[in-house]
């Protein structure tokens, strides 16, 4: 029956959150603070009486090893879940419950990092996790769900800054602080650029930032104009400096309009560049425009 068939799925989706839940931990250095190990629970299970599969061998091996290949057989595991849900759980009738397990296998994916070491692999991962948003991005009715859709624009925008940190930092290593690194780093500060302002044009009024945001966005919110900020503040060039300038100037604007606790490193921070950055971009201007008199 259909019931039963929408049952097993749900049951799929909390294995699959555990096995998120257990790659995440994997990550963590530390152990738990009662001394356990991971594999062990707190407590015995108080529903010992229902018929409920139990999670895979493995899951308690690798809470035991916290190695690479063990983190890389939970995802396999969570991945099987996950898929087997989205199966019966289709966009088309169960958009909530599908969208949720899209955030699980993005989350498995990046419980992966990690343990990941080689850097193509790495950017592999973040392309799979954009590339799964992407989905409901294209096939969703923004009006219809507009929370859903909000989420997915902010989660593809933070894992495209994630991309573009990564980014940086390869091409440091392999390069240095030369010329032809920031080319090889524009694709990826525009594909962050334009994943933070797709997200907030959602919340523009009239074609402006808009003076208040809810207070449920609103960590979101601020959070995307910084990546925004930094984002256009990888590149050595004043007119991609004097859009890093604008965002950070927004930000503190927002801020002293509306005090909250748990904002006083961005209020800090937004200060300080609002104060270095029109140095830098007067200095950059002056190169440029020296630049242009020479010639190529």
């Amino acid at each position: 029956p259909e019931e039963e068939v929408e049952a097993a799925a749900q049951l799929d989706v909390s294995f699959a959150t555990l096995y998120s839940s257990l790659l995440s931990a994997l990550a963590r250095a530390d152990p738990p603070p009662d001394g356990r190990s991971l594999a062990e629970p707190p407590s015995p299970l108080p529903f010992v009486g229902l018929p409920l599969p139990q999670p895979h061998p493995a899951a308690s091996l690798a809470a035991e090893q916290r190695t690479a290949a063990s983190a890389k057989e939970v995802y396999r595991l969570g991945a099987a879940h996950a898929a087997r849900a989205k199966g019966f759980l289709v966009l088309d009738g169960f958009v909530t419950d599908h969208c949720a397990i899209l955030n699980l296998e993005t989350s498995l994916l990046a419980g992966l990092l990690p343990f990941e070491d080689h850097p193509g692999r790495k950017m592999a991962i973040h392309k799979r996790r954009a590339g799964l948003l992407a989905v409901p991005l294209a096939q969703l009715n923004e009006d219809a769900y507009t929370q859903l859709y909000r989420q997915a624009l902010y989660d593809v925008a933070s894992i495209r800054s994630e991309a573009l940190e990564l980014k940086e930092a390869l091409l440091k290593v392999s390069q240095g602080d030369r010329p032809f690194l920031y080319a090889a780093l524009a694709p990826y500060v525009q594909q962050a650029v334009q994943a933070h302002r797709a997200f907030l044009k959602r919340f523009e009024v009239e074609g402006r930032p808009p003076d208040k945001v809810d207070d449920e966005c609103r960590q979101a919110y601020l959070s995307s104009r910084m990546a925004l900020a930094r984002a256009h503040a990888k590149l050595p060039s004043s007119a991609s400096l004097c859009e890093a300038l604008e965002q950070y100037q927004l930000v503190a604007a927002h801020i002293k309009a509306h005090p909250a606790d748990g904002m006083h490193a961005e209020a800090q921070l937004c200060a300080e560049m609002t104060q270095l950055l029109p140095v830098r971009i007067a200095h950059l201007k002056r190169e440029e425009a020296a630049a242009g008199q020479r010639g190529p």
